[in-house]
């Protein structure tokens, strides 16, 4: 069974959504209808988009506070 996205590391979750989006990429470059490969591009977009917000929010928790 697969582990849960939510039991991941912030770290391994971007990893697991940057690999989402290359795979859906994929399917979008050898869909042979039009528009499967545009639901498909907007896919791979929507897992780019959640690899961001996780990395922005990295990278927020590892700057130093301001005082």
């Amino acid at each position: 069974m697969a582990q849960p996205i939510e039991s991941l590391s912030p770290e391994d979750r971007v990893i697991h959504y940057r690999v989402m989006a290359a795979e859906v990429q994929y399917l979008a470059s050898e869909a042979q209808f039009e528009e499967v490969q545009e639901q498909f591009l907007k896919l791979a977009q929507s897992w780019r988009s959640m690899a961001d917000r996780e990395q922005a929010l990295i990278e927020r928790e590892h700057l130093p506070a301001v005082a």
